[in-house]
């Protein structure tokens, strides 16, 4: 102005028909007072036109925004009533900068010396009033009215930047030259730049107010832009948004974790907020455009998970990692209870997340629900047996040699038995032998194959061998009607494998017990029988309370007793008539199990 010889913008305004505006809401001129304006300056219209600030209207997002020279920022941001300057960009070159103009600026980009809009002489501040040329105070004259206080002869102390780049994007990103913001853009995130440049600025200023928002502040709001220094921020503050749009994800949890840093004074005990405060509200905040909150949503999301083994407060179930969950949640996966998942979690079966002070325990879903697939793959011992129609020792046994697997891991803590198998292992065991077995033809007698284990001699069966057998087809078998385990469907050769029974190793631990079950199989007699002995006193147990039988509290009793069964065969006797044959030997029962039948003999007086 001082080149028109205007020193006094009140007389300005005169001439120009502007007296009622304030010289801050120039920039928002309508184009008739632009050019009025224009012509008491001397200049072509357009000039003033491109320093103009029109309003821009977008339905898409809240609160009042301004063309800042082809970026539609929001007007709280322009410093309107105050003149900011640099001494030392004036004496680069004695112009006003527009950037100078954006309040979160608190130092020129140009030159990082900190912004001044105060004399450093008289301490009086810049306004757009009175000017004695843009490198002077208006206020400091002698009495012929001429400035005696040159601002250029006042630098100021310089701004120390860690991270230039980061600082100086958003800069760049309202740069008035579009060339300048054309390069800005390729340097932010390949994921942001589909955005304008007004938009990314105005998320990195949103971050930066939410990073700003006092930890005791509603817990709704972030910090307002408006009020002198509101939305100035410190150099490091523009560097760690600006790196941010340069690297968003890790950017973004950078402020997150700085966030997480203050969650102590937040006055709540669990939550989203109670960990990454304001930041939080920016998922919903409606001055950022949709696609931007579509972002902040991700990327919070993302954060989240990235820290849910070690969360800075408890969560809401919400909120929490779709990959963990917590105790009861594993229950249900499990089909167990509350306590059995709590046993797991203890003995480290399960690896757990404890959160915040409220000691929540939440696991990996993955962990659970392949601990439910391991879990659904496991029979306990007796009922596998069941289902197969072979003692559990004969399981043990083929485990032993690894045609089956013992269950293993920390499934087994789900399980009150000891002893489980591997189903599908099991089960392919099972279609092997079937698949192996031959029929040996008409001339073969067959029999179920139940029933041609218990008419063997009484002792330990040679398992391994008879199920090879089988599988190889030595020993013949075909189908047969019978409803139950797999093998019990087979019928047998029974001379066949009376052959293999004699021929296969039999044996085991004489100590270990066996159940009832199997006890019937070694003495060749039906389950309920095995009870009888027992209470006859015929068979020992491992203590009066505890009626459990070993192997060699069997192997005793069939070496010295036999039952009428085994008897009748070997003597070729109609069991009917066994008791009259042997009473005209003098030889009689040592007991009747059963209503004076089921009779015991001694093997030696019987069978020589």
């Amino acid at each position: 102005m001082a080149r028109n010889g205007y020193t006094d913008l009140l007389r300005l305004r005169r001439f120009a028909g502007l007296a009622g505006r304030d010289v801050g809401t120039y920039p928002a001129l309508d184009d008739a007072e632009a050019s009025r304006l224009a012509a008491v300056l001397r200049l072509p219209d357009e000039v003033v036109v491109h320093r103009l600030h029109r309003v821009v209207e977008r339905a898409d997002v809240a609160g009042d925004r301004i063309d800042f020279f082809g970026v539609p920022l929001r007007a709280a941001y322009r410093e309107w009533r105050w003149r900011r300057t640099s001494p030392r960009a004036l004496a680069l070159a004695p112009y006003h900068r527009a950037i100078h103009d954006l309040r979160p600026f608190g130092f020129c980009t140009q030159t990082l010396e900190t912004l001044i809009d105060a004399c450093p002489v008289c301490h009086r501040r810049f306004g757009w009033h009175v000017t004695r040329g843009i490198a002077f105070c208006p206020r400091c004259v002698d009495e012929d009215d001429y400035p005696t206080v040159d601002l250029r002869d006042h630098p100021q102390p310089l701004v120390e930047l860690e991270d230039p780049a980061g600082a100086l994007l958003l800069a760049t990103l309202v740069d008035p030259r579009p060339d300048v913001r054309a390069e800005a853009m390729r340097r932010v995130d390949p994921a942001l730049r589909h955005e304008t440049p007004g938009d990314l600025f105005e998320l990195a200023i949103s971050v930066a107010l939410a990073m700003v928002t006092p930890p005791d502040a509603d817990k709704n709001a972030v910090r307002s832009v408006r009020g002198d220094g509101a939305i100035t921020f410190e150099p490091a503050r523009l560097a760690q948004v600006g790196r941010m749009l340069i690297e968003w994800r890790s950017g973004f949890s950078v402020a997150a974790d700085l966030m997480r840093a203050t969650a102590p004074a937040r006055d709540m005990r669990f939550g989203v907020h109670k960990e990454i405060g304001a930041l939080r509200l920016l998922r919903t905040r409606r001055t950022l455009a949709p696609g931007i909150r579509t972002l902040v949503a991700d990327a919070i999301r993302h954060d989240m998970r990235r820290t849910a083994e070690k969360p800075a407060a408890p969560r809401r179930k919400a909120d929490r990692d779709e990959g963990l969950v917590d105790a009861r949640q594993a229950a249900a996966i499990l089909g167990v209870g509350g306590k059995t998942v709590r046993r797991l979690a203890k003995r480290g079966a399960i690896d757990v997340v404890r959160s915040g002070d409220r000691a929540m325990v939440l696991m990996r879903r993955d962990e659970v629900e392949a601990l439910r697939q391991e879990h659904a793959d496991m029979v306990d011992g007796p009922s596998a047996a069941r289902a197969v129609g072979l003692p559990l020792e004969a399981l043990e046994a083929l485990a032993d040699t690894g045609a089956i697997t013992r269950a293993t891991g920390p499934a087994l803590g789900l399980v009150a038995a000891r002893v489980h198998f591997r189903r599908s292992s099991l089960d392919a065991y099972v279609a092997r032998v079937i698949a192996g077995a031959r029929d040996g033809g008409s001339t073969v007698t067959y029999r179920p194959f139940g029933t041609a284990i218990r008419r063997l001699p009484p002792g330990d069966r040679p398992w391994l061998a008879i199920l090879a057998a089988i599988g190889d087809g030595r020993l013949p078998c075909r189908p047969c009607a019978a409803a139950g385990p797999a093998l019990l469907r087979l019928s047998v050769d029974e001379a066949a494998l009376a052959r293999v029974a004699g021929l296969g190793e039999a044996g085991g631990d004489g100590a270990v017990t066996v159940a009832y079950r199997e006890a019937a199989i070694l003495l060749g007699v039906p389950e309920p029988t095995v009870s009888w002995i027992v209470a006859a006193g015929l068979l020992a147990t491992t203590g009066d309370h505890d009626r459990r039988l070993t192997r060699d509290a069997i192997r005793r009793f069939n070496a010295e007793y036999a039952l009428t069964a085994e008897v009748a065969r070997s003597l070729g006797v109609p069991p009917p008539r066994l008791k009259q044959v042997l009473a005209a030997r003098g030889i009689q029962p040592v007991a009747a199990l059963h209503k004076g039948m089921r009779l015991v003999w001694r093997r030696g007086e019987v069978l020589g």
